[in-house]
């Protein structure tokens, strides 16, 4: 008689899991909106010395040699400011000046850093625009012997670098 009570509730105890509800999981797996924009176009007025050197369309990078000087045009999804600016300048940004201004639609950051290369010292100036969707960068590179000499150039460089509205 025991081991007949003892089958009867095993079979009430197994009944109860016949019906599982099943749950969806995600893991690490990026999904992209299809509302996210395409990139808009980074407007700046280009020197007439400037020669392109390498474009990767698809990576949103444009690399062009100018007199003295490296300018590079790249664009980033947004999200990680700070993975950005480190992925530009090899820094954390608590340790960089980064000035921040607010344009019309997107805000601006702009800091200065050196860097070391085979030539020598450069002095490295970047302009980044954050629409919300995106990160539209400008960025030059010198060696420190001609970054006095380029200021001006880089001022006026700098200044005309918007996002086309």
């Amino acid at each position: 008689m025991k081991k007949l009570w003892v089958i009867v509730l095993l079979m009430g105890l197994l009944t109860g899991c016949g019906q599982v509800e099943i749950f969806e999981t995600l893991g690490d797996i990026a999904h992209v909106s299809s509302t996210i924009p395409q990139p808009r176009q980074m407007v700046l007025s280009i020197p007439q010395d400037v020669s392109l050197e390498a474009s990767a369309s698809d990576a949103g990078v444009s690399m062009y040699s100018c007199e003295g000087y490296t300018m590079v045009l790249q664009t980033f999804s947004s999200g990680d400011l700070s993975s950005t600016v480190r992925s530009l300048s090899g820094y954390d940004p608590d340790h960089l000046q980064i000035l921040e201004t607010t344009c019309s639609d997107h805000t601006r950051y702009d800091w200065v850093w050196t860097a070391t290369a085979e030539e020598g010292d450069l002095i490295c100036r970047c302009a980044l625009l954050d629409d919300g969707n995106y990160h539209y960068v400008l960025y030059t590179m010198a060696l420190s012997e001609n970054a006095k000499a380029l200021g001006e150039d880089w001022n006026d460089l700098f200044a005309s670098f918007c996002l086309e509205t």
